[in-house]
């Protein structure tokens, strides 16, 4: 976000109990907005799900979960960029399949 880079390219994996969950896909960002998904493997089914996100809703979706006393939050950031590269989330620490991690990769300024 401190570089202020608004359009942008990334690679982004939800890993979850969950639709879509464990496909990579290419996500476009313009005016930090979502603007499309691609899957990047060669699977027959279209993606299903809407629950990749820009940058900046990664940061919230960190936030968000940070305010909950119960849950479990892991974060990796990027070293160049400081982009959230890995994020896990444990929301109930003794409940079963409620974990959900994204990673991103590929951070590619667009024009």
């Amino acid at each position: 976000e401190s570089f202020s880079i608004k359009d942008y390219v990334i690679h982004q994996q939800r890993q979850c109990f969950c639709v879509d969950g464990g496909r990579i896909v290419q996500v476009v960002i313009r005016s930090d907005t979502l603007f499309s998904i691609t899957a990047l493997d060669t699977l027959p089914n279209p993606l299903q799900g809407n629950e990749y996100m820009s940058i900046s809703n990664l940061f919230d979706f960190i936030e968000t979960f940070r305010t909950i006393p119960s849950a479990r939050v892991e974060v990796l950031y990027n070293e160049r960029f400081g982009y959230p590269e890995r994020i896990f989330v444990d929301r109930l620490p003794n409940a079963i399949d409620d974990e959900i991690a994204y990673l991103t990769s590929g951070f590619l300024p667009i024009r």
